[in-house]
């Protein structure tokens, strides 16, 4: 096996032998190089063309999954938002961190900053809230083992009272995602 510098000097030895060629047979060698020239850049700009059209391509393809991608997203986000039950996901400190138009309602809440970055508990009425939070710790500790479900009484900012129903788990981020059913219009 030849030794890297080895291989170096073999090359060095090669292009000084090619270059006393050039020299010895001059034009005929000059013509020659230029031919060869001529037919790499000719092959080397069809393999710049192809790989142009083939990104062309790969372009077209991405926009074209963007597109299918962004429908997909508007869909799941007018099923999200507009389902007929609320939706909130709790942190593990029982922190709203979103929710839907629905949950929004079921609350008397329209604006939903106003919303997010409260306690869920606060939406309890008190004479649940004992129940609440041993179901809320009991759900955490089951995490993602198996939905929980509870009803409790929810009191909306205005003060009304409305029962619900609500289907809990968590997920594998550690959040509760909570769907709440009025049991009151049913």
């Amino acid at each position: 096996m030849l030794k890297p510098e080895k291989i170096l000097t073999l090359r060095q030895e090669a292009e000084k032998k090619l270059a006393d060629f050039a020299t010895q047979k001059g034009s005929v060698v000059h013509d020659l190089q230029n031919w060869l020239s001529k037919k790499y850049a000719d092959e080397v700009m069809h393999e710049l063309q192809i790989h142009q059209i083939e990104l062309e391509l790969q372009n077209e393809q991405l926009r074209q999954a963007q597109i299918l991608l962004e429908e997909s997203r508007d869909r799941y986000f007018d099923l999200y938002e507009f389902a007929p039950i609320g939706y909130f996901t709790l942190t593990t400190d029982c922190v709203i961190s979103t929710c839907n138009l629905t949950g929004m309602q079921l609350l008397g809440i329209s604006d939903k900053s106003k919303l997010v970055s409260r306690r869920f508990a606060n939406f309890i009425t008190p004479e649940d809230l004992e129940r609440w939070n041993v179901y809320f710790l009991r759900a955490k500790q089951q995490s993602e083992k198996q939905n929980q479900n509870i009803e409790l009484t929810i009191k909306r900012v205005d003060n009304t009272l409305f029962k619900a129903r609500l289907d809990t788990r968590f997920d594998t981020q550690n959040l509760m995602r909570v769907a709440v059913i009025n049991l009151t219009e049913r």
